[in-house]
């Protein structure tokens, strides 16, 4: 029998000699974005959730994460700290990079659309209006055109709608009503009206 208990002692100090097996390292596994919405209209601005998982299926904490946020097309939206801001009339794709501990995951997409409409329009003029980028008269000329465009397309007009607008535009590009409009406003509107003009014709 003692050859037995050497063995079972070879065993038992063996086993102590194994190093405990490692815990496998908790990592970032995947990030999801979310929006309240995915249409919006020029200067509407709405938060994007984040939310992570680690390896072992836990929420991840980000707190301590970089996050880059990406938006395929700046001109239609952009995004900061979490807030996509919305511009031109288009189609941009969203998504983050979130850096953790050292391991970099990007998230899922976000297709988010920019509309404009003729009350989104009309909206944008009163705002203009209100903060003192476009003056009088070209601000009650161009709110005037649009009431009427308004008017015209509520009937069903559409033709007479999208005569209305082509006078908003040339309003907003007559050379003697520069003083009265900043110039990045005109783009805007110049955007604006064309994509609306289109979606009508």
């Amino acid at each position: 029998g003692s050859i037995g208990n050497v063995n079972v002692d070879y065993i038992t100090m063996y086993k102590a000699d194994v190093p405990n097996p490692v815990t496998p390292k908790i990592e970032l596994d995947s990030v999801t974005i979310e929006a309240e919405k995915l249409t919006l209209s020029r200067t509407e601005s709405i938060g994007l959730n984040l939310s992570g998982k680690n390896t072992n299926g836990n929420v991840a904490d980000l707190s301590q994460a970089t996050i880059e946020y990406v938006s395929s097309d700046n001109d239609v939206l952009t995004v900061n700290d979490g807030m996509i801001t919305a511009h031109d009339p288009g189609i941009a794709d969203i998504f983050v990079h979130v850096t953790l501990n050292g391991y970099t995951v990007t998230s899922n997409t976000l297709k988010v659309e920019v509309t404009t409409s003729m009350d989104t329009i009309h909206q944008l003029v009163s705002e203009y209006a209100k903060n003192g980028t476009i003056k009088h008269p070209l601000a009650s000329q161009l709110g005037n055109l649009l009431d009427q465009a308004k008017q015209h397309l509520d009937k069903g007009h559409k033709e007479q709608a999208v005569k209305k607008l082509n006078h908003s535009l040339r309003a907003i590009n007559n050379k003697a009503m520069d003083k009265y409009i900043e110039e990045d406003v005109k783009e805007n509107l110049n955007t604006d009206l064309t994509a609306l003009h289109d979606s009508l014709k």
